[in-house]
Formats: C-alpha cells, sequence, structure tokens
C-alpha cells in the first residue's frame, strides 16, 4: 500500500546514528510555508462511463440508474431485468428526457435492440458489481456538487447584501488568501500556481 522506507545514513557519532527516513513517492512542498506532503497525487483521469454519468445532473435520475444496474448485476440471468423499455413513462420521464440520461445508459452497456428500438438491453455479464459502486461514487460526487453550488449561491447573496465596506474589503481579502487546493496554508490563490 505505501511505498517501502528507504533509510539513508546522514551523520554518525559515537554515541548515535542520524537517520533520514525518505520514501519514494514524490514530496509536494509549500514554497511560503514550508509544508510538504509525500500524499499529495495528481487525481486520476475520469473513465468515459464516469464522465457520461457526471451529465447527469438529477440524483433520482442516478437512484433509478443504479437500481437497473445493481438487479442486472446481481441477477445476471433474467431477462427481465436486462431488458430497459424507454417507452415506460417512469423510466421515460425519469431518465431518457433527464440531460445525460440515456448517454450514460449508453455507456453503461445497454444498446437498442435489433427487433425494436425502444428496448435497450444489455449483454450477460456486461454489469457487474463494479458499475454499481461507480454509480453510487457518481451519486456521492453529485451529491457534494450540489452542496458546493447551494453554499456558493448563499455566498454571493451575502456578498449582494452587504452594504458595509469594510466587511466588503475584508471579505475580497480572505477569499484572496483562501488556499486552491495546497496544504490549508492560505497561500495558494494569493500567488496563482
Amino acid at each position: 500500500m505505501y511505498p517501502p522506507l528507504v533509510q539513508h545514513p546522514v551523520q554518525k557519532t559515537a554515541a548515535h546514528q542520524l537517520l533520514v527516513i525518505t520514501t519514494t513517492k514524490s514530496t509536494t512542498i509549500c514554497p511560503l510555508t514550508g509544508y510538504f506532503s509525500t500524499t499529495a497525487r495528481i487525481p486520476d483521469a475520469l473513465t468515459d462511463q464516469q464522465l457520461a454519468l457526471r451529465k447527469i445532473k438529477n440524483p433520482e435520475t442516478l437512484d433509478i440508474i443504479g437500481k437497473l444496474v445493481k438487479n442486472v448485476a446481481t441477477q445476471p440471468n433474467e431477462d427481465k431485468y436486462r431488458t430497459i423499455r424507454t417507452s415506460n413513462p417512469k423510466i421515460n420521464a425519469a431518465i431518457i428526457e433527464q440531460e445525460g440520461g440515456l448517454s450514460a445508459l449508453l455507456s453503461l452497456g445497454f444498446a437498442p435492440t435489433a427487433e425494436d428500438a425502444n428496448v435497450l438491453e444489455v449483454p450477460k455479464g456486461v454489469l457487474t458489481m463494479k458499475e454499481v459502486r461507480l454509480v453510487e461514487d457518481t451519486k456521492d460526487w453529485l451529491k457534494k456538487e450540489l452542496r458546493a453550488m447551494s453554499r456558493s449561491s448563499s455566498k454571493s447573496s451575502l456578498k449582494e447584501n452587504d452594504t458595509d465596506p469594510a466587511k466588503a474589503a475584508l471579505r475580497a481579502q480572505l477569499e484572496v488568501l483562501q488556499c486552491d487546493g495546497c496544504f490549508g496554508c492560505g497561500y495558494g490563490k494569493a500567488l496563482r500556481w
């Protein structure tokens, strides 16, 4: 899980030996505070399925897609779970008419059948618990995004209602000094790195 530790002797004395412990990971150092982290890393690129699922902005749509995928993953031999009729009013309203709903189903492995274009079917074994976890992770991501959007809208309404110029100047200073992903030092945005 963690990279192996490598010990390098720095100084030898009769009483003791100082050791510097380093890891094989790269370290990230904030130039102003000197704080560093050996666990900082660049996030992995999103897969096509993740990108398609993240286009959905309705939590109910993700809930229904999650139920459909879970049913197929847990019971892959049941044809009734592997087939979706897009003409079904509930499926049509909750998934097909929602932005990104149909493309998410297609990216997960559902495809129109040759007999009827209004029927989507997924082959046996295509959907596994991996895809179920992917939909669950996307639901968590969407909840965080919606929470962040509601917080930012409440902050902007506070700014609009603030008539005290001293408060507005202090708030502007605080926003400039907030860090943009560093380690809590508060200088990232001001320096724009």
